[in-house]
């Protein structure tokens, strides 16, 4: 019995992601905050610069898992409960649990998808260099389902427009994006600034990048990954306590 449950749990992961991938992947939010926005910052952050392409590459994979990964559930779950789906969804013996991993694994599909495009245009065209391919695969899978949960987790707030989650997640993304380590090297911050930027969890997304592409990082491998994996983690269980509050509260 306790097998047949996790294969329910398993399939019903799976068919609210592949509902969602189908339903959601070309709506306007989805394709400005998650396509266009990355690829605007990086051509105006980095033109005229003359970084090299193992630095360009990492500032782009950055910013799109962080941008893309993010946007995906902050469209679809105020939509859906403006709809009244997701109330039909939540009808169903469908664990809460297997409703927010598969809505989290939406913005992982987009974030890793959307990333390693320019990863392959490199490698064919710019005759880029990686370090380790495996790493950067895994970092960029990691890091798209931290920052899909993290998105998941500010469309659990108990609102119907997709506007209500994007505004104050955009005021938090902004700041975290800027003390990365994406645009000012962590090395040439200050010893105050570069404190306050392992606050932000792309900083920890930009060392992997940096390790797996230039073979150089900041700090340890196991420090980088292990921030990423709590921070899921407690993204996972207040997403939760949020759902479970909303409905408290008739949403």
């Amino acid at each position: 019995m306790k097998g047949k449950n996790i294969l329910y749990w398993l399939r019903s992961v799976m068919v609210i992601a592949v509902k969602d991938i189908k339903v959601y992947y070309m709506t306007p939010s989805m394709i400005m905050f998650g396509f266009l926005i990355p690829f605007f910052l990086f051509f105006s952050f980095t033109v005229g610069r003359h970084l090299s392409i193992q630095s360009s590459i990492v500032r782009l994979i950055s910013m799109t898992v962080f941008f893309t990964s993010s946007s995906a559930g902050q469209v679809i779950l105020p939509m859906e409960r403006r709809m009244k789906t997701l109330d039909r969804i939540l009808a169903t013996p469908v664990p809460l649990s297997a409703l927010i991993i598969g809505k989290s694994f939406v913005g992982l599909f987009f974030g890793f998808t959307v990333s390693i495009l320019p990863v392959i245009f490199a490698l064919l065209f710019f005759k880029l260099t990686v370090s380790g391919i495996g790493l950067l695969l895994i970092g960029i899978f990691l890091s798209s389902w931290v920052f899909s949960m993290m998105g998941v987790f500010f469309s659990s707030f108990p609102v119907q427009k997709p506007g209500s989650v994007m505004m104050p997640s955009t005021l938090l993304r902004w700041p975290l994006l800027f003390i990365s380590g994406i645009f000012i090297p962590l090395t040439a911050m200050s010893p105050l600034l570069r404190g306050v930027s392992y606050i932000s969890p792309l900083t920890y997304t930009v060392d992997i990048l940096n390790l797996s592409v230039t073979g150089s990082s900041i700090q340890s491998l196991f420090i980088n990954f292990g921030v990423l994996i709590i921070l899921n983690v407690i993204f996972y269980i207040f997403a939760v306590k949020l759902f479970i509050r909303g409905k408290v509260l008739g949403y």
